[in-house]
């Protein structure tokens, strides 16, 4: 049973008892600032300021009596940057969880910023944005969005290098952001526990989450901070070709423009997903990788934001066999293959049926993770709901959303959204084939 609490200062708390009797308990706390609320100048400071919360404040000025408060109890301690939220992790046993949250709420509200450290996390951030100038699904990841969402926020990557010059990411706006958006009304803390609701209610009111605000969000903030969430509209197929000096293989990713977050559609595009890349039965690895051998990573993905969501193809094979294998088809076209048989003849009742059972399986997996339903009730309380009654328990998400979806269902969604005019086309690699070639092959199923 899902239990929520509002504070008088707007910090949100929701709790779930867990699945096992785990003397365990898993915290997440989300605060709604991520790379969408950025603009030029300060691209990627929603990540340096989640790198900062772990450098000190006035009360334990060393990151590293931090990180040894954590790491002495075993616990599991992490943070992540998204596109619209960034996220605090901390997984212990019970007999720390008020230190452990103690400790958290002054990281989040009071990181101090201190020149010295800023410019050293700086130095830090940079090496991990170089690090992933070498992590080609990412790059080329960040591409296909950056097409799919052209016009809003949500088109740009969260962080990457060319973020980090001598003119951007200053101290002064990095703090005045996170001034903007680190308040308690901004953000929700997510439990998964046997310790009960209650007490979590009376401890964290000792806690710097109830801290009140002492710089106000004004009209000027407002508007800098804006995120924009028209998509611009799509009427043709766009294409991305991404040269890599040292890439040995080469990345192709296909995908179409599909709903929001808030659309019910997602449930059956989940399906979908299933049958087109989401097990060793499915389309794209029997296709590409058991029929054919021309693959040992293929797959397909489902993303959905607040302006519109995606669901995306993607393969990385030999250079030599992105168009051809021989005399046979390579891996380019055996995927517009897949994705024209979709449109021409839909799925079967038989892959409705597996994709299904899957889902409802790897559901139940999952729910042994408690971070599973923490991450779960968190983005929920964060994103969608203002109480209990609004948000779906994760044992019934199945049930609810998607045990009543029919081939009928999945057959008109594919009709809905996978049209010539909505696909967008990404290769990635050291040597990558003329654009002309890459359209005749793409579109050919239009």
């Amino acid at each position: 049973m899902i239990k929520t609490y509002t504070f008088p200062n707007g910090f949100r708390l929701v709790y779930e008892k867990p699945s096992s009797n785990l003397k365990n308990t898993a915290i997440q706390v989300f605060c709604k600032l991520g790379s969408i609320y950025e603009r030029d100048g300060i691209r990627g400071a929603s990540h340096f300021i989640e790198h900062m919360c772990f450098k000190g404040t006035h009360k334990i000025p060393e990151a590293k009596t931090i990180a040894e408060n954590y790491d002495k109890i075993g616990a599991y301690f992490n943070a992540s940057t998204y596109k619209q939220y960034t996220v605090y992790i901390v997984k212990c046993n019970n007999n720390y969880v008020e230190n452990s949250i103690a400790i958290l709420s002054d990281m989040m509200m009071n990181s101090s910023f201190r020149p010295s450290e800023f410019t050293k996390e700086k130095k830090v951030v940079e090496e991990e944005s170089i690090r992933l100038e070498n992590h080609y699904f990412s790059i080329i990841s960040d591409a296909m969005e950056k097409l799919l969402y052209e016009g809003s926020s949500f088109e740009h990557a969260i962080d990457e290098l060319s973020y980090h010059t001598k003119d951007t990411l200053k101290h002064t706006d990095v703090v005045e952001l996170y001034n903007a958006f680190y308040r308690p009304n901004n953000m929700v803390i997510s439990i998964v526990s046997n310790i009960p609701f209650s007490h979590f209610i009376k401890f964290l009111q000792t806690t710097y989450f109830m801290k009140k605000p002492t710089v106000k969000c004004s009209p000027d903030h407002a508007w800098k901070y804006q995120a924009y969430y028209n998509v611009r509209e799509q009427s043709s197929p766009k294409y991305s070709l991404i040269k890599k000096l040292g890439a040995k293989t080469s990345h192709v990713m296909i995908g179409f423009k599909t709903c929001d977050q808030f659309s019910k559609d997602k449930y059956m595009l989940n399906v979908l997903n299933n049958i087109i890349g989401g097990y060793m039965s499915s389309r794209m690895f029997s296709t590409l990788r058991e029929k054919n051998g021309l693959t040992y990573r293929s797959g397909s993905h489902t993303t959905y934001y607040d302006s519109a969501g995606q669901i995306v193809f993607f393969a990385e094979t030999d250079p030599n066999k992105l168009l051809k294998n021989g005399d046979h088809a390579g891996v380019l076209p055996l995927i517009i293959d897949i994705i024209r048989d979709l449109c021409k003849r839909g799925v079967t009742q038989h892959e409705v049926a597996n994709a299904k059972m899957n889902l409802e399986g790897s559901m139940s997996l999952s729910l042994e993770n408690s971070n599973t339903p923490c991450e779960y009730n968190g983005i929920k309380m964060l994103l969608y709901c203002n109480d209990e009654k609004s948000i779906v328990p994760s044992v019934d998400i199945y049930k609810t959303y998607y045990k009543s979806i029919t081939r009928a269902d999945v057959n008109g969604i594919i009709k809905k959204y996978f049209k010539l005019s909505q696909m967008s086309v990404c290769i990635l690699g050291e040597q990558v084939p003329p654009v002309r070639q890459i359209k005749k092959i793409c579109e050919i199923f239009g």
